[in-house]
């Protein structure tokens, strides 16, 4: 099956999922609505993002930062990651890269990552879901937007229906697919079972996405502070996969090559093919426009819950029911 294929399987195993969960919510809300629910869930999550995807980026982390004054292991870690620009000679801007990358992923400064773990992190410790609320419309919109754009054929075009694929990933995009979907299937869900949305509630989403970009911010500035250069090593800090805010983000070819596929290749910069819609126009101008447009885009998921609720009662026709459709599926 071609990648295109194996794309539009995957994202119609995603829409079904959704589908599927709001349509048995009526049946099963009982269960979801329990915090056991949650906290089982959210540790089992956690557990696999932790051992499939957060120790070998610690792991990759090391051993290039252990390698930074042995120039021939150094060239093999960064060949493999950086073909084209190790044989153009830009071997220094290339191990500084992929060391950026490493940091990147210990300190999670990708949209969404972030939010799975935090709202993760926020069903765990907090039995009531508010902040998970808070964090769910940024969180399944970043991860619908994501699944949709990557698992067709565009920057890596290697969408495959096999297991290794589906719930490991090609490195060093590890859970690319599997951690998507997850988090798709948690915000969702705590959507649905977040009962008396209020208005009020876009403004928290809206400080949860402010603290979230101030994070990164300050991410970026300290992780550049300390400067490490030799002949063949280069770092300056995060400068590559931190949500928009380097200029690396926006250009081709900056993000390590998809590996194990016949043509490895480096891909582009996560918002790449966005800003060239946007024109000639300097990125971070760019990276504004992105995030009031995620806001927008967030808060409308927010006004959609909120909406909902809302609606006048309705029964469904020849079925019995002690309260009319919506009420019922709707509050907890």
């Amino acid at each position: 099956m071609s990648s295109l294929g194996a794309g539009v399987v995957l994202v119609s195993i995603v829409l079904i999922t959704m589908c599927l969960q709001v349509a048995l919510h009526p049946f099963i809300k009982k269960i979801t609505n329990s915090y056991l629910f949650w906290l089982f869930i959210a540790i089992i999550c956690l557990v696999y993002f932790i051992m499939f995807r957060y120790v070998l980026d610690f792991k990759a982390l090391v051993t290039v930062f252990s390698a930074r004054e042995d120039l021939e292991k150094l060239k093999e870690i960064v060949n493999s990651n950086y073909p084209q620009m190790v044989a153009s000679g830009d071997f220094k801007n290339a191990s500084s890269l992929y060391f950026g990358f490493c940091l990147s992923k210990i300190f999670i400064t990708d949209f969404c990552p972030f939010f799975f773990v935090a709202s993760l992190f926020s069903l765990i410790l907090q039995p009531s879901r508010k902040i998970a609320s808070y964090l769910a419309g940024p969180q399944l919109l970043a991860a619908l937007l994501t699944l949709f754009v990557s698992i067709f054929p565009g920057d890596d075009g290697n969408a495959k229906l096999t297991f290794e694929y589906i719930f490991m990933g090609n490195d060093p995009y590890r859970l690319k697919y599997a951690m998507h979907v997850l988090s798709i299937c948690i915000s969702l869900w705590v959507l649905l079972n977040t009962p008396n949305i209020k208005m009020k509630n876009w403004i928290y989403t809206g400080i949860v996405c402010v603290v979230f970009f101030a994070y990164i911010t300050i991410v970026r500035y300290a992780t550049s502070l300390s400067k490490i250069e030799t002949d063949s090593f280069a770092f300056n800090g995060i400068i590559v996969e931190c949500t928009g805010i380097v200029e690396s983000d926006w250009l081709k070819n900056t993000l390590p090559a998809v590996q194990r596929i016949t043509d490895a290749k480096q891909i582009n910069g996560v918002f790449a093919g966005f800003g060239e819609q946007l024109g000639n126009i300097p990125w971070y101008y760019k990276e504004v426009i992105t995030i009031l447009l995620l806001a927008m885009l967030a808060s409308a998921i927010v006004w959609l819950n909120w909406g909902v609720q809302h609606l006048s009662p309705y029964k469904v026709p020849n079925i019995k029911a002690k309260r009319p459709f919506w009420v019922g599926y709707y509050k907890i």
